[in-house]
């Protein structure tokens, strides 16, 4: 299947070896390969069956090659296949063909210094960069991420806490990688915090900020590091218009958690300013996000019951996600 899916993209030379890296550590549906070919390196990419549709794949490879257009040279940009198209159907997937950006993730907590400053930047350089993609990307209005957060809130406070807690009495000890014990003192956790901070979901979703097209999803596991430069982003399937505020949160929080962002957050604003509405909304959709990423990893364990090749993964990112919740 990958050679053949190769041989669409004729400008790259044949592969000399080809190493499945299943999901690289994430928890997505997408497959990669590190495909050797003419001496360097790529990336194969298949995209989950589900996501994205055609059109909305070639939306983000465009905005992709609009910010390189803009001095952005950390992005993994799609190579054209025979038709020119930057991406291929095939077996019911949609499949991609990248550089294979160089650099590591950044494993120490908190980061370096350097890094998340280099990192900050790298993020407003890239929101300046795409911000003048399409005016009809150009709102303004409350932020669909907020918004999201606070019908994920209504939900849980209207009876998905309870039904968790059903479903986890009922789950088998071993049914998951998450002891039942643990999973209903995080439910309890998640009570706590909600009574506590619910009101600021709710304000977020209220407010109306500038926006334009966002990553969503830029976070550690997201963002390569050559010393202390970086040396790209990677993972760009849940971009959209939102405010530039949800990046940050996203970001921040996955690097610093509950410690102070002041400094990142000014690092960021020698490159693109921030109005009073959008730092507020900062801490605010952080609050959501660390509420809602727990409840959603129970969700998977113990409601949809999904199985996850990396077991001890999923052990780390729920000990990360029960942390963060800690510290609200």
């Amino acid at each position: 299947m990958v050679p053949e899916v190769w041989l669409r993209f004729p400008t790259l030379p044949a592969p000399d070896d080809v190493a499945p890296l299943g999901n690289a550590g994430g928890f997505s549906g997408a497959r990669l390969w590190r495909v050797t070919a003419g001496g360097q390196p790529w990336c194969l990419r298949r995209w989950p069956s589900r996501h994205p549709e055609p059109a909305r794949l070639h939306w983000i490879h465009s905005v992709l090659s609009h910010a390189a257009s803009r001095g952005i040279d950390w992005l993994p940009l799609p190579i054209a296949d025979v038709h020119g198209s930057t991406f291929v159907q095939d077996g019911g997937y949609l499949w991609e063909v990248t550089r294979w950006l160089p650099g590591q993730v950044e494993t120490q907590t908190p980061p370096a210094p350097q890094r998340l400053r280099s990192a900050v930047w790298a993020l407003a350089r890239f929101h300046v960069a795409v911000a003048d993609f399409d005016s009809e990307c150009r709102r303004f209005g409350r932020s669909p991420a907020a918004g999201y957060r606070a019908q994920m809130l209504e939900t849980l406070l209207a009876g998905r806490l309870d039904q968790l807690d059903r479903a986890i009495e009922a789950s088998p000890p071993s049914a998951t990688s998450l002891p039942n014990q643990t999973a209903r003192q995080l439910v309890q956790m998640v009570r706590e915090k909600l009574s506590r901070h619910a009101f600021r979901i709710r304000s977020a979703a209220q407010r109306e900020v500038p926006q334009q097209i966002c990553l969503r999803d830029i976070w550690r596991d997201h963002v390569l590091f050559a010393g202390i430069h970086v040396s790209g982003f990677v993972d760009f399937g849940a971009m959209r218009v939102d405010s530039v505020a949800v990046d940050l949160a996203r970001l921040c929080g996955s690097f610093l958690g509950g410690s102070d962002w002041s400094t990142p957050l000014s690092d960021y604003q020698l490159k693109r300013q921030l109005s009073e509405v959008e730092r507020e909304l900062v801490d605010e959709i952080d609050i959501g996000n660390a509420l809602l990423t727990t409840v959603q990893w129970l969700d998977w364990l113990f409601l949809e019951r999904r199985e996850f090749e990396n077991v001890e993964r999923v052990r780390q990112r729920m000990e990360e996600a029960a942390e963060r919740l800690r510290q609200l």
